[in-house]
């Protein structure tokens, strides 16, 4: 069996806890009839990284009920974008979404690809995926990504 050890980064010192280190503290914190596992969080396989940045989107929502609500964005990428959702919104359910560049509205279809009720809150995040977007909105994202 492979030992799971995290390493911690405090300012600039560091150190590492094997899962046993980890068990015995929230022992400790939680007392000894709390109920959790440890587990491996394995990495995820982006093919680029999501810049955390919080701005408003508003989105369409193209089925039989067809809505709007504006929703604010937790991070972003060329790729897609993770948002702030009152309501569920079921995986693989199409959104039209106009995002705000600052000097450009960007309209992008988008595909629901997860979501998750946030603890402790009646909201939840939803990572949508970007299926269709001009090459000029392409650009544009970008330029703002990058900005």
């Amino acid at each position: 069996m492979r030992e799971l050890t995290v390493k911690i980064k405090y300012n600039n010192d560091t150190a590492d806890f094997n899962a046993f280190d980890i068990q015995c503290a929230l022992t400790s914190l939680f007392g000894i009839n709390t109920d959790f596992k440890v587990e491996e969080i394995k990495p995820q396989k982006r093919k680029e990284n999501r810049v955390g940045i919080a701005f408003a989107a508003e989105c369409i929502v193209s089925d039989e009920k067809n809505f709007n609500f504006t929703t604010v964005s937790s991070n972003l990428s060329s790729q897609g974008i993770k948002i702030l959702s009152r309501s569920f919104l079921a995986p693989k359910q199409k959104l039209k979404l106009n995002l705000n560049l600052i000097d450009k509205i960007a309209k992008i279809q988008t595909q629901v690809i997860w979501c998750d009720k946030i603890n402790g809150s009646q909201d939840y995040y939803a990572g949508l995926k970007f299926v269709e977007l001009a090459e000029e909105d392409k650009e544009d994202l970008r330029r703002f990504l990058n900005q």
